[in-house]
């Protein structure tokens, strides 16, 4: 007989774990205080936590949380403080407006956006390399663009943090 740790439990195909148990553990104010840096103001601020963690399947608004938390676990640890954006280093993530509400005049967008510096990283500014990847972060419903954008904005500081010769100097 060994010592060995139990293996966590794995749901059986076709169980899922009620929706009830993924919100329990789901604390929206950490996710807020994570995307203030971006998103001070409290009702852009409220609308796109509500996305993340209130629209769409349980699996995803538990999954947006789970990433997300550690992303930014890993940002305290390094005692990394987010610089607000400009909009200018932001693609925009448009408001899709369902086909039978009349469009508004100018397009609309959310008011997080994908942080282009991250993504320059991987293809030049202007490139259709670059425009195919906004592409595909930007499209879809707004529990998975404003995740990945969220993500980025975070990803973002991370790197920009390990750019920094001081960092590795001082661990």
């Amino acid at each position: 007989m060994t010592n060995a740790t139990p293996l966590p439990p794995v749901p059986l195909a076709g169980q899922h774990v009620p929706a009830s148990e993924i919100a329990a553990f789901i604390r929206r104010e950490e996710i807020e205080s994570l995307l203030r840096p971006w998103l001070p103001d409290a009702g852009e601020c409220e609308m796109v936590v509500r996305c993340l963690l209130d629209v769409g399947p349980a699996h995803h608004r538990g999954s947006n949380y789970i990433l997300l938390r550690l992303l930014g676990l890993l940002v305290s640890r390094l005692g990394v403080v987010p610089p607000p954006r400009s909009k200018e280093e932001c693609s925009a993530i448009p408001l899709r407006v369902p086909r039978q509400l009349p469009s508004p005049d100018a397009p609309i967008s959310y008011p997080l956006g994908l942080p282009l510096p991250v993504l320059e990283r991987l293809a030049p500014r202007g490139s259709r390399q670059l425009a195919a990847m906004l592409d595909c972060l930007s499209d879809g419903p707004p529990q998975h663009s404003l995740a990945n954008a969220a993500m980025l904005q975070l990803i973002d500081v991370l790197l920009r943090a390990s750019d920094d010769p001081k960092l590795g100097s001082e661990r």
